[in-house]
């Protein structure tokens, strides 16, 4: 199996090669499918799709350093720069950490080069991408990506000799530069000059660090890092500044590209220990989400410099806030609580339970189960401490469908909860109608794939048979249902009434007949009573009716309902007599003359049987 291929995006301006294949080593079936689905859609350029698939492969193996490439390839695709570099970022670090090649540590250092361009960071992109052909001078990707740095600054001649570099290693190669695009670029940056003096501007920047006015640091080492790209002190004491003022994004950021530069001219192990543990103290403080990047900075750190005491200072911390925030402890608590939750539930364990899951999707926005749980939480009703708050949870389970698009009980939830929004009156009912069926489709669709989960799927079926205008149409989805639970009641039902509106007698009565299975009450049999006087046949008529009154003998709209039958039949003095004895029981029934000439009007003051859903006693 080929655990792994990746290609670099195909744009328009930065089209930089084909497939790279790396070795694979032996995983899981499950993975090897995920892997295999993660490939075709990579080929097909299906960027969403390649996203969430490697998302999941990430989730199954977080060291597997190619899962990250392929993910950040569909995030530049997407347009998704940050999160794109981030992904190269963490994925150069496990080629390190792991003793990957020069050539895989080549391409997480030139697609992060792409990113930064589109970006619109080309200075940085500049010093990268040398920083990636020196790592791999034979990797043709590296040297396109310096000529397009080049060029993004503005200096077409370097473009062209890069470019022309890029090409001697893979003639595939096809691209042009304009010199006047070169030049409208170099309108908008400094000349890069390697041989500047900088002097000035860096000892601005060293006095204002030293005097802690870190906002003024920043300034004097940007004009350097503008100058002369390759000042790795500027790059690393502008990380200081913006490490100092709280702007971790930022400091990670410079940071990375010191380290770039620090690695790849073969600093010391000290040095690049010290910068190692520098990010990953800014990933810790960041967010918790960034912890794993942290603790691989620190492990790596301890790489090149073993027994280094602040990464292992860095790396307890990690310890103790993962301790402190462990997702699969907070959730349990969470699902514990809102499983069984009512309007009884402790609004202590409630609060409680909400503000793990709350710091369960800051820990992981992309975790779908947490955000479903926050949903459930918005809709516990506990009187004066916590009112159910539909439209909040209506919010949450948006998140959880985003988090994951093949949840399938969050878009039934969901659809669920706009039928009761459209009640309450919070939803206009035409748009959330179209959004409530979109929700069962795409509910229906994904528990087809999955057997397990037929309960759910037969219950999307059905409440998309409810809401659908066309009555065969509705007949279809109730089908659907019903082939997942053939003796739901309420699915049988539904069908029945469905097919009364067709007048399809026949069919009705089959359902009715099936209700009377697992219901034999006096509504039901009334109800196949009605169907067989529409067959005409009253003698089956007469002994539903006769069971349904036995069961209800005071029920007056079951004995009009055997009079009409009677009455039918010929039978007309039995008939007077059941018209009577309804009178005499409802007073609302008028009573019935003795040549049954006002039966019209009696007959309009019963409920038909039809209009009823199967109950009574």
């Amino acid at each position: 199996m080929n655990r792994f291929s990746f290609v670099f995006p195909i744009t328009a301006a930065l089209t930089v090669g084909s497939p790279v294949f790396i070795s694979t080593p032996a995983h899981a079936q499950s993975e090897d499918e995920l892997n295999n689905l993660a490939m075709a859609a990579l080929k097909a350029e299906r960027w969403e799709e390649l996203e969430r698939l490697n998302t999941k492969l990430i989730a199954i193996d977080s060291q597997w350093f190619p899962y990250f490439t392929n993910r950040a390839i569909a995030r530049l695709n997407r347009n998704h720069f940050t999160e794109s570099i981030a992904d190269s970022t963490r994925a150069e670090a496990l080629v390190l950490l792991k003793k990957g090649t020069a050539r895989e540590h080549a391409i997480q250092v030139t697609h992060r080069c792409l990113c930064y361009i589109l970006q619109g960071d080309p200075i940085r992109a500049v010093i990268e991408s040398t920083m990636a052909c020196n790592i791999d001078d034979t990797h043709a990707n590296a040297w396109k990506a310096r000529a397009e740095a080049f060029y993004a600054v503005g200096d077409y001649d370097k473009a062209v000799y890069y470019l022309g570099e890029a090409q001697k290693r893979d003639k595939s190669i096809k691209r042009t530069f304009s010199q006047a695009e070169a030049k409208q670029n170099a309108r908008k940056h400094t000349s890069i000059d390697v041989n500047a003096d900088t002097s000035a501007d860096e000892a601005l920047g060293a006095k204002a660090l030293k005097e802690k006015r870190y906002a003024d640091a920043i300034a004097p080492y940007t004009r350097v890092i503008e100058k002369c790209p390759t000042a790795v002190g500027s790059w690393l004491y502008r990380g200081d500044a913006h490490y100092d003022l709280k702007n971790y994004d930022k400091a990670i950021a410079d940071w990375t590209t010191a380290f770039c530069i620090f690695h790849t001219t073969e600093a010391s192990p000290e040095t690049l220990s010290d910068v190692l543990v520098n990010r990953a103290n800014a990933y810790r403080l960041s967010r918790p989400a960034l912890l794993d990047e942290a603790q691989l900075d620190c492990e790596l750190a301890l790489k090149f410099q073993p027994g280094d005491k602040r990464a292992q200072t860095v790396l307890a911390k990690i310890k103790e806030t993962r301790e402190e925030s462990d997702p699969e402890a907070l959730q349990k608590f969470a699902r514990d609580v809102l499983i069984v939750a009512d309007s009884k539930t402790s609004p202590d364990d409630l609060a409680k339970a909400i503000k793990n899951l709350d710091k369960i999707t800051a820990l992981d926005p992309s975790d779908a189960n947490a955000w479903w749980w926050r949903a459930k939480a918005e809709l516990v009703d506990i009187p004066g401490k916590h009112p159910a708050n539909k439209d909040a949870a209506l919010t949450f389970f948006d998140k959880a469908v985003a988090a994951d698009p093949e949840m399938t009980y969050a878009y039934y939830a969901r659809a669920m909860l706009r039928l009761e929004l459209i009640q309450d009156k919070h939803l206009d009912k035409a748009s959330a109608t179209a959004q409530i069926v979109r929700d069962l489709d795409k509910a229906i669709a994904l528990a087809a794939a999955d057997p397990s989960d037929f309960i759910r799927n037969a219950d999307a079926y059905f409440e998309r048979g409810k809401l659908r205008v066309s009555k065969v149409e509705a007949i279809a989805d109730f089908t659907k249902a019903l082939d997942e639970n053939s003796r739901d009641s309420e699915y049988l039902t539904a069908r029945a009434q469905a097919y009364e509106t067709q007048k399809d007698w026949r069919s009705a009565l089959k359902d009715w007949r099936t209700l009377l299975i697992d219901h034999p009450t006096a509504a039901t049999f009334a109800h196949a009573a009605d169907l067989l006087v529409e067959l005409k046949d009253f003698e089956g008529s007469l002994a539903d009716y006769g069971k349904a009154i036995a069961l209800e003998p005071a029920n007056s709209d079951y004995l009009i309902g055997r009079a009409r039958a009677l009455r039918l039949a010929g039978k007309k003095l039995l008939a007077l007599a059941d018209y009577q004895k309804a009178s005499a029981l409802n007073k609302a029934v008028p009573k019935i003359k003795p040549d049954l000439s006002n039966v019209s009007e009696i007959e309009k003051a019963r409920v038909s049987s039809l209009n009823q859903t199967p109950g009574g006693k």
